[in-house]
């Protein structure tokens, strides 16, 4: 972290970006440069293998407001933002992603909304630029749950454009995917988020890293969103464990006694019973993950030859090591 006083931290996480390096800190800086205060752009390279990580130390050669992290390996954009966030010292941190789809000059709008009791603001891309069936649809379905199981009137978790007050970020690992439920993840509650309507542009280089796929994780994980944005992921694993196990009697007590209650019953409880010991097993995965990240972290920072301590091999390192260089 800097030692003077910043008013904002711009975290763009980056992988195989390379194209868009130079003009994405452009956009950056022209956008800042019209807001008071002083800065720092935060870009985050995600274990890239095609010179993104090299053209960020070239640029932030010359560009002192640039401070270039490097992951040891792709740990997903989760972790990348954890690792902006943990190198963050602004008193305002602004998010946007490294592909040139969100537009920096939207961070005013942004700002103007981040007052008391707001402590984070969303970006909402209302008239998204990317493939219907494959982005836009799953989206507003996955949204919709999110606004049912978290009471956060969100219209587009996914986007990575937000300005957050920096103590609601400091000092929380996020999981691998975690990032798709952002700001419901940090315990944010309805009366602390505010939305506005923000640009969406084509992607210029590279590939879109999402798709179908991505679905069924995004379920699983819904499973546990609640209970981390309630805060109460410590103790939530172990009854779910006791549930999950009472789903499981459901489902055996579906099986043996259908020949008496009849094929409706039996199926009934084969159904309830398998549906509670799923969520079960999902919530439970989720929190125990969460858990996890706080104690051992979620990525390491590749190493630069200044920092060059010994030949050390890549092994774990406890919580208080992760997110700085090591060797």
């Amino acid at each position: 972290m800097t030692s003077s006083p910043l008013a904002y931290s711009v975290v763009a996480p980056l992988h195989n970006e390379a194209g868009n390096v130079e003009p994405l800190l452009a956009a950056i800086l022209a956008a800042m440069e019209r807001l008071p205060g002083e800065y720092e752009v935060i870009l985050v390279d995600d274990g890239s293998d095609d010179g993104t990580g090299d053209r960020l130390e070239r640029l932030a050669a010359t560009e002192p407001r640039l401070r270039p992290l490097r992951l040891r390996r792709n740990y997903g954009q989760s972790a990348a933002l954890t690792a902006g966030f943990a190198h963050a010292g602004g008193e305002v941190i602004l998010t946007l992603d490294g592909d040139l789809q969100n537009d920096p000059a939207d961070f005013g709008k942004l700002l103007d909304l981040l007052h008391e009791p707001i402590r984070v603001v969303s970006g909402w891309r209302k008239r998204r630029r990317d493939g219907f069936w494959l982005r836009a649809l799953p989206s507003t379905a996955a949204n919709a749950l999110i606004r049912w199981l978290t009471g956060l009137p969100t219209r587009d978790t996914g986007c990575c454009l937000k300005a957050y007050r920096a103590e609601v970020v400091r000092g929380v690992s996020l999981p691998a995917g975690m990032h798709r439920f952002l700001p419901a993840a940090f315990g944010v509650r309805a009366g602390e988020f505010a939305q506005v309507e923000v640009s969406h542009r084509p992607r210029q280089w590279g590939r879109s890293h999402y798709g179908l796929s991505r679905l069924f994780r995004v379920l699983w994980d819904l499973c546990a969103l609640p209970l981390i944005q309630r805060q109460r992921w410590r103790r939530a694993a172990g009854w779910l464990g006791a549930v999950g196990g009472a789903g499981g009697l459901l489902c055996l007590a579906g099986a043996l006694l259908w020949p008496r209650i009849g094929l409706a019953g039996g199926s009934l409880l084969l159904t309830a019973g398998g549906l509670l010991g799923v969520y079960c097993l999902a919530a439970r995965d989720g929190l125990l993950r969460f858990a996890r990240a706080q104690s051992e972290g979620v990525y390491q920072l590749r190493q630069s030859p200044a920092d060059r301590v010994d030949a050390g091999a890549e092994t774990a390192l406890p919580r208080a090591e992760y997110g700085r260089q090591i060797s």
